[in-house]
């Protein structure tokens, strides 16, 4: 009698979030320890100091200066914002990251609510994604590229999965944010109009004015993507490419699938397991769909089908450079939003007692993927070690002679330092 009350007492949503919040400061507290005032490897040029921006902030011409493959105008306008008030705080930025984080996990809990995924499972998913998987993209200033797209993506999913006229056009304003977050935002944004016609045609016959509706976004995201073939440059991305019908390419998927499980494992048969759970979880929520025919499956199916292409595009970008590089944890954030179509998918079973047996096991082997970044205090640490010898190294006497600082830019950084102190950034006034 006592278990079962304590079971009732702990499904409790109230104690959920106070679980929730504890770990968010726990992973604060690691998080603000570790990172340090001062940019890392590609920030340098990437997004802080191309060509001597600062001079223009809040310009059209430097928000929608593409960056690489990706324009990038909404990190911009945090960073010009942190540039006008803080002198662009490092440490500051990253602190305001994490919080921006917290926020899109908060948001995914509640759009998850909505879509009826049992509350078990969304407790173990939010719980996840409260750990410390994503150490690299919040050990950087740069990364809420990352946050933004993914917000928008699902923003716009969700918004398209509900009924009426102001839910459309809120939607169709997610969808042109989410195509200038990142270059995978283009992608996704045409996934999202086509999936949405489909839809709407065929599955869910509309009649009247809705039928304008996919219409209106084709034309939405057919001007957004000619703005971005026409502003990013062909060549902005010289790296060799690979493709579905190189091996290079697949054993690269492969590798990304697994991060679906917190999996950081070389072992390509446990990738390949993982990439089998994947894609049986993908069957089974299409089945659901072509059965049911609902808004909440179509949310879940199209959510999955973006985090899919998204994965395959990054393969076809960098399989050719190496596939231990897939391993790298600043893929995670965009792999582990499939956790919920997955479960989602495989709670779609019609046959319950295999459905339970399924998802208890789903469960365990997930959290066995997770549970190492649990330890917050080892992986903020080796890069904030990283970025205090950085930091040390820009005052030293061998930066003087070398212009060279190792830990923090592979490449020598005079240019970079001039630039940063005729700015006045403010990590400079350390110096």
């Amino acid at each position: 009698m006592q278990i079962q009350q304590a079971i009732k007492i702990l499904k409790k949503p109230i104690l959920w979030y106070i679980f929730w919040i504890f770990l968010f400061v726990i992973h604060l507290k690691y998080l603000s320890h570790y990172v340090v005032d001062v940019p890392m490897d590609d920030e340098w040029d990437g997004y802080f100091y191309m060509d001597g921006s600062f001079s223009s902030l809040f310009s059209i011409n430097y928000l929608f200066a593409p960056v690489g493959t990706h324009l990038v105008p909404w990190t911009k306008i945090s960073i010009s914002i942190n540039r006008m008030f803080w002198d662009l705080d490092f440490y500051l930025q990253k602190i305001i990251n994490f919080f921006m984080y917290g926020g899109l996990i908060a948001f995914v809990a509640w759009v998850l609510k909505t879509k009826h995924l049992p509350n078990k499972y969304r407790f173990l998913i939010i719980t996840l994604y409260l750990s410390a998987v994503n150490w690299w993209t919040l050990h950087r200033a740069d990364t809420n590229a990352y946050l933004f797209y993914n917000f928008f993506l699902i923003a716009s999913i969700a918004l398209l999965s509900r009924t009426g006229w102001k839910m459309f056009f809120l939607a169709c304003i997610c969808v042109i944010f989410c195509l200038f977050s990142f270059a995978s935002g283009v992608t996704a944004s045409i996934l999202i109009a086509l999936m949405y016609a489909v839809h709407l045609y065929f599955f869910r016959p509309v009649k009247g004015l809705e039928r304008l509706k996919p219409i209106i976004l084709f034309i939405i995201v057919i001007l957004g993507t000619y703005f971005w073939i026409s502003t990013v440059p062909v060549q902005a991305d010289p790296a060799p490419k690979a493709y579905p019908w190189n091996i290079d390419w697949w054993k690269h998927f492969i590798y990304l699938i697994g991060w679906i499980f917190g999996i950081y494992s070389f072992n390509i048969a446990l990738n390949i397991f993982c990439l089998f759970l994947a894609f049986a979880g993908l069957l089974l929520l299409t089945w659901k769909y072509f059965r049911d025919r609902s808004f909440d499956d179509w949310f879940f199916l199209t959510y999955s089908a973006a985090v899919i292409l998204s994965l395959a595009l990054i393969s076809v970008g960098r399989a050719n450079l190496t596939s231990v590089q897939a391993k790298s944890e600043r893929y995670v954030i965009f792999a582990m939003f499939f956790l919920p179509s997955l479960f989602y998918g495989y709670y779609s079973m019609v046959r319950i007692k295999i459905r339970s047996y399924v998802l208890i096991f789903l469960s365990i082997f997930t959290f066995i993927g997770y549970v190492e970044y649990f330890d917050y205090d080892a992986k903020y640490k080796p890069y904030g070690i990283r970025m205090r010898k950085g930091l040390a190294c820009l005052k030293s006497d061998v930066f003087k002679e070398t212009g060279v600082c190792i830990d923090i830019y592979p490449w020598g950084l005079r240019g970079q330092m001039e630039n940063a102190k005729k700015n006045h950034i403010h990590f400079t006034k350390s110096l």
